[in-house]
């Protein structure tokens, strides 16, 4: 299922959607509007970087357990909730949001 997005800018110039102006960037603006004090879970990707590694068993898992990680090259920065959570590949420490439990 291909991501449906309101409106879609690249390199500065508004390719479809809504009539919003253009920025000098690549941004995907779904749902809606990304502006200050909004909150908001974006992802910045280098995409000429971006890669897939090859998937790795880690053991994080309670009592020792593993499970499988598979990361990515090309994420410039995650940020939820307005705060940035990976930075460069790395996380920053910040964990906004709630613990849901069913």
């Amino acid at each position: 299922m291909k991501a449906r997005f309101d409106c879609v800018v690249r390199a500065g110039t508004l390719l479809d959607g809504s009539s919003a102006p253009a920025r000098t960037a690549d941004v995907a603006v779904k749902n809606g509007l990304v502006a200050e004090s909004y909150k908001a879970d974006i992802n910045v990707i280098d995409a000429s970087a971006l890669r897939v590694r090859k998937p790795e068993v880690v053991f994080d898992l309670p009592g020792g357990g593993r499970r499988l990680e598979q990361c990515a090259d090309g994420y410039v920065a995650t940020m939820v909730g307005g705060e940035t959570t990976y930075l460069d590949g790395e996380a920053t420490g910040a964990l906004p949001g709630h613990l849901l439990s069913l």
